[in-house]
């Protein structure tokens, strides 16, 4: 099999490999945070911003915006299977 084809499979559908059944859907796990951990989880890594433009987006501190985002990290791994 090619490598593009092998990988192109493996995306498509992930939860027939092994070791990937009882996958939680993303939004199931981000509920168990907070409103701001969650909000700083998705506009870092789905819509790409910066601490500054994360803080304008909040309306808070540029400072806080690296703690909820540690507290959320640490989190995460806790819950997922």
């Amino acid at each position: 099999m090619r490598p593009s084809a092998m990988s192109r499979s493996a995306v498509r559908s992930p939860a027939t490999r092994s070791g990937c059944v009882g996958l939680r859907p993303i939004a199931d796990l981000l509920d168990g945070l907070a409103f701001n951990q969650r909000a700083v989880i998705v506009l870092r890594f789905y819509v790409g911003l910066s601490n500054v433009e994360i803080a304008d987006a909040l309306d808070c501190p540029p400072g806080s915006v690296g703690p909820w985002l540690n507290r959320a990290l640490e989190h995460l791994p806790k819950v997922m299977p």
